[in-house]
């Protein structure tokens, strides 16, 4: 009898082990929608004058590929998203402003067509890298006998990304969050010069692509 009731626990605790070290059991409970239909979301380009950089797509095309790889999740271009929500997203040409508020999601007729493209969450991203003085000194020379660089720069760099999740559907603001890294860029030179790029975008994207990502699958 005490060797049967040995045999039970010894089973019971490899089941609780074996489903504790197993990662895709936690991600089905963690993620109840992974084996749903795809969430299907929009990156837009939010850009506030002045503040955030207007011609930098490093955010959205980076977030574009990582939610592109896995997790059940579409994104739609969006200039085509753009273009089929005309005029909704057309530049006010007094303030430059065309970015909607939330109150957007009650009107009846951007609804209709925002169903149409079968849209679940719109994401605005902000993005912006402020750099620093770069410190060291270079030097490239060129003669008869060949030539080459030789010399250290360096320059220091931070990155801040925001994101507004809205949903659709329940016409909220789901998150709304804010990453700042830094990074610093390196350039070595003997002979041949050695760029060693910053990596404070790259790890704004990660951290902000995890956290979009917990937002998405437990709402």
């Amino acid at each position: 009898m005490a060797q049967n009731k040995l045999y039970v626990i010894l089973s019971v605790v490899i089941f609780i082990t074996g489903c504790a070290g197993n990662p895709n059991y936690e991600k089905a409970i963690a993620n109840p929608k992974i084996d749903s239909n795809p969430i299907r979301i929009v990156l837009l380009k939010k850009t506030a004058m002045g503040i955030f950089n207007n011609d930098s797509n490093f955010v959205i095309n980076c977030l574009s590929k990582k939610f592109n790889s896995g997790n059940n999740i579409v994104v739609i271009d969006e200039i085509m998203f753009r273009n089929d929500m005309f005029p909704f997203f057309e530049a006010d040409e007094a303030t430059k402003n065309i970015e909607p508020s939330i109150t957007i999601l009650n009107d009846e007729r951007f609804i209709k067509r925002i169903k149409q493209a079968d849209v679940d969450y719109l994401i605005w991203l902000s993005e912006k890298t402020d750099y620093s003085d770069k410190v060291g000194a270079m030097s490239c020379s060129l003669g008869l006998y060949g030539g080459g660089c030789f010399g250290y720069t360096a320059q220091e760099d931070e990155t801040r990304v925001e994101a507004e999740v809205w949903s659709v559907s329940k016409k909220l603001v789901f998150n709304r969050d804010s990453v700042t890294t830094k990074g610093k860029s390196q350039l070595l030179a003997f002979v041949i010069p050695i760029p060693i790029p910053s990596d404070s975008q790259s790890k704004s994207c990660e951290l902000l692509h995890t956290s979009i990502l917990k937002t998405l699958l437990i709402n």
